[in-house]
């Protein structure tokens, strides 16, 4: 289930920090979920944790300091933006404990790449002052530091105006303003950065399941980090093709320093191993999909925990239109009100030892029965093996458009189609499925829902009532689901 924006009551004043109030709200709105009347039986769940996970610390601290149950996860947008602000951005040291000017903590290692990465800022910076930007076809751009993309914008919308930029500077006699922007470095550092866009685009969509592609990007941004000595010939289009030049000395070395930060900051996890085993396109190839052999034995390890945390289908009685469907027949019971507690141990009664006993191992034969059905299923999705039909499911096109290196390529959304169309084959691995592939791989979606408040809530907005904005909120970010209108 996909759930963009959680409706909740307004936050306390009292409440310090985001993550506490969302923990606090949360808590109340499912607490009806884990303790309910049955048939004169209360109900209840145990066992039961909410984790908050946050993208920033500040979220989490409070006078109180990190709490347990909320946990620091950066989500990948993130971790690829930290990629490149740790390289190509300015950062702040203290030494000493006096706080220094911002500057490259790289520098020396490409200063040629990093003085033309300044140049073009000051350029960018000197055409909107004169307004000489107004005379271009396309306007220059600032680089944007919200945006983790807002270097390669402001790179991208030089590069095409370069020469036009130039002519209008000579004109003014200012035309060593651009003289140290060397354009054929300009391109291989747009063309570097463009790839890290890419993966972010491929795995954003919220409403299509994309985790499973997390780990295939990092092997697949790998290898793009890897300094090329020779020429290649890559596809762009249908029946079109483009050589790429070797990359640069200079080129060469950003793109060693980038791998280390990506090494460093984009590790994957056992759920991920687990999310790209259900995908049958990767599952024979997880060793060429940026996992570890130990990374995949956990991952499988992980994949039969959840199994067993969904169990196995219930088994519903299937009946033609127009029948009725037979009531179950009610048991005489003492109406006396009780309480009972899920996943509670047998009896402990001395009297009823013999029972306990049977119920004990009755309860066994059905954990081994059910552990049996799921090394069934995983020996049999093991040994699938992959037509052309399931192809056509898996890699079926989006009406969306989707970003990929090579142009028109299907994107991998019928991840959940197919598994629809196994359930009678796979029913615990279907399941799991629904269960694990509807988490989202990057938090670009929900992020959305700040920018929208700040548009929505605004000066000549400002009589809108909180319990008003949080309808329009959750309106707004949940209208896909319903695909009847």
């Amino acid at each position: 289930m996909h759930a963009c924006v959680v409706s909740c009551d307004e936050f306390n004043e009292g409440t310090s920090h985001t993550a506490p109030a969302i923990h606090h709200d949360f808590v109340n709105i499912i607490r009806p979920f884990i303790s309910w009347e049955e048939d004169e039986v209360t109900v209840q769940v145990v066992d039961w944790q909410v984790v908050i996970k946050s993208d920033a610390a500040s979220n989490n601290n409070g006078v109180e300091g990190m709490l347990s149950q909320f946990k620091l996860d950066l989500c990948y947008c993130h971790r690829l933006s930290t990629c490149i602000s740790c390289v190509l951005w300015k950062q702040t040291r203290v030494v000493g404990g006096v706080k220094q000017s911002t500057a490259y903590l790289f520098y020396e290692k490409s200063k040629l790449v990093f003085d033309m990465i300044d140049d073009v800022k000051a350029l960018v910076t000197y055409m909107k002052k004169t307004l000489l930007n107004k005379k271009l076809n396309n306007k220059m751009k600032h680089d944007v530091a919200m945006r983790f993309d807002g270097l390669l914008i402001m790179l991208q919308s030089v590069a095409v105006e370069l020469a036009t930029s130039i002519e209008l500077l000579k004109k003014r006699k200012q035309e060593e303003c651009a003289e140290c922007i060397i354009k054929p470095l300009l391109i291989e550092l747009i063309r570097l950065l463009h790839y890290f866009k890419l993966t972010s685009k491929s795995l954003e969509p919220f409403l299509t399941a994309t985790i499973h592609l997390v780990g295939m990007w990092f092997a697949k941004l790998t290898a793009h980090l890897q300094p090329r000595i020779e020429p290649v010939t890559v596809d762009i289009a249908d029946d079109e093709k483009v050589t790429i030049a070797a990359d640069s000395d200079k080129i060469g070395l950003i793109k060693v320093l980038l791998l280390d930060q990506l090494k460093e900051k984009y590790f994957l996890k056992p759920l991920h191993a687990a999310v790209a085993y259900l995908d049958p396109l990767q599952k024979n190839r997880l060793l060429d999909c940026g996992f570890t052999q130990k990374l995949i034995d956990h991952g499988l390890l992980y994949l039969k925990d959840i199994m067993r945390k969904v169990g196995p289908p219930k088994q519903i009685a299937m009946f033609k239109s127009g029948d009725k469907c037979p009531l179950p027949a009610k048991k005489n019971r003492a109406k006396k009100l009780h309480t009972v507690f899920v996943h509670a141990g047998p009896s402990r009664d001395d009297n009823n030892d013999d029972s306990s006993e049977s119920n004990g191992d009755h309860e066994q034969g059905k954990a081994a029965q059910f552990e049996a059905l799921i090394e069934h299923e995983l020996a049999s999705y093991r040994l699938l093996k992959v037509d052309k039909s399931d192809k056509k499911v898996v890699l079926q096109e989006d009406t969306r458009e989707r970003a990929r290196p090579n142009g028109k390529v299907k994107h991998d959304v019928g991840m959940l189609p197919w598994w629809k169309i196994k359930s009678a084959n796979f029913p615990i691995l279907v399941r799991t499925a629904r269960a694990i592939l509807c988490i989202p791989a990057l938090s670009s979606m929900p992020k959305c829902t700040f920018s929208s408040a700040g548009n929505t809530w605004t000066n000549k907005r400002n009589a809108l009532k909180p319990n008003m904005l949080n309808a329009l909120f959750y309106l707004c970010s949940n209208q896909d689901l319903d695909r009847s209108q």
